[in-house]
């Protein structure tokens, strides 16, 4: 037996689901909002890459500044002031020892800042500004035999004379160890560097100075 529907039900049977124009726009709003999320998370994303490089750079300046602050405190020549010619040591009403080693600033073009040297001597020993006195640490070769009776250039001197005995080891490290050093501040291709070169303090080796 057939069932006879009625216009309206028919009408509500075809209401029930989503027309076309309907999800165009759903589909639109979604992507509206997940535009808008990925803007936001970008925004977020660099500004937390912003706040760490800011980060990184202070402490790459504080670092910096911690360095040069020490090396400053160290210089050896406490007192910029040239000798002048015939200076007696015994006669000068400025002591010798606040002006030994060197200090030298060089701005070179000075409308530029990417030239500018700082060189100087430092001493571990020097404690009025800091009291610490570890020695400086670097790196050391060692010295060969470059005599013309020598046949192979590249064996080791007799002399036990060796910048790898200054850091107190017998054993070959590589490593040499003094409480002076020349230190020199300069820039390339817009990196900063910072150059120490030791200045050798020959420990002594059995009751012998080696210097």
């Amino acid at each position: 037996m057939l069932k006879a529907t009625s216009t309206s039900e028919t009408a509500r049977c075809r209401t029930a689901g989503f027309t076309l124009v309907e999800m165009l726009v759903s589909v639109t709003l979604v992507l509206l909002l997940m535009t808008l999320f990925t803007a936001m998370f970008q925004m977020a994303s660099n500004s937390m890459k912003t706040q760490r490089a800011i980060a990184e750079n202070d402490q790459k300046v504080r670092r910096l500044t911690r360095i040069l602050r020490a090396d400053i405190a160290k210089r050896t020549m406490r007192r910029v002031q040239p000798f002048f010619p015939g200076e007696s040591p015994d006669s000068s009403p400025t002591p010798f020892l606040n002006r030994q080693g060197a200090f030298y600033i060089s701005t070179n073009n000075p409308n530029s800042g990417s030239d500018d040297i700082l060189y100087l001597t430092i001493d571990a020993r020097q404690t009025q500004k800091d009291p610490g006195t570890d020695p400086y640490f670097g790196r050391a070769d060692q010295l060969v035999d470059r005599s013309p009776v020598n046949p192979d250039p590249t064996t080791l001197t007799g002399s036990p004379n060796q910048p790898e005995l200054d850091d107190g080891f017998l054993t070959p490290n590589n490593t040499a160890s003094s409480p002076a050093a020349e230190v020199c501040y300069f820039i390339r291709n817009g990196n900063l560097y910072r150059r120490v070169l030791l200045i050798r303090s020959p420990v002594s080796f059995a009751g012998k100075d080696l210097s």
